[in-house]
């Protein structure tokens, strides 16, 4: 009996404590509703927001590599190309960049590439590898054009203009072991 007595008393107190922490919570909402429901609310328009976004960006990303798609397929099409060119800067200097390898002395190519590269809009990393096709100073490939550099001074028998080169690089650069093979080459005997 003493048993029960305190399972219904114990029961009853888990009882009161919860009517206790019910009735604080209600007038914790009744208190605090506004903000409580400014706060679903701005949650809920954040995360359709977030979704509507998601959902245009990856529609512009299929919409953007289908133009490239088909600006590779037929690369003379200047409209495909403008149109690429409005839409998606930095494809279309992938673009470019890809016509130029095929045909190094094409000047249309080569100035619609200088023009890019001067662009705000672009890519950091593209703007460094169009400064590079175009054999200009980049600033984040500088030993991978001194390496170009001093291998086509190499080429020349120029063996101490290409040392000179290849002494510049330093020796936390990837490219040190590069440099450090071409040292040693003396030239063609």
């Amino acid at each position: 009996m003493k048993f029960q007595n305190n399972l219904k008393t114990e029961n009853s107190s888990i009882q009161e404590n919860f009517f206790k922490t019910f009735i604080h919570s209600e007038r914790f909402f009744k208190k605090y509703k506004f903000y409580i429901l400014i706060v679903i609310i701005c949650l809920l328009a954040w995360f359709i927001v977030s979704i509507i976004n998601k959902k245009i960006e990856e529609k512009n990303i299929k919409e953007n590599n289908q133009i490239y798609l088909t600006l590779i397929q037929n690369p003379n099409d200047d409209k495909i190309a403008s149109n690429l060119k409005e839409k998606n800067i930095n494809l279309y200097a992938l673009f470019l960049i890809s016509q130029l390898n095929k045909n190094n002395t094409d000047s249309k190519i080569i100035d619609q590439l200088k023009q890019i590269s001067q662009t705000s809009k672009i890519n950091f990393l593209i703007k460094n590898i169009i400064d590079l096709e175009l054999h200009q100073k980049s600033l984040f490939l500088k030993d991978y054009s001194k390496i170009l550099e001093a291998y086509s001074f190499l080429e020349q028998n120029k063996i101490e203009e290409a040392k000179v080169l290849l002494n510049q690089i330093k020796n936390n650069s990837e490219f040190k072991q590069i440099a450090d093979n071409l040292k040693h080459y003396q030239g063609n005997n």
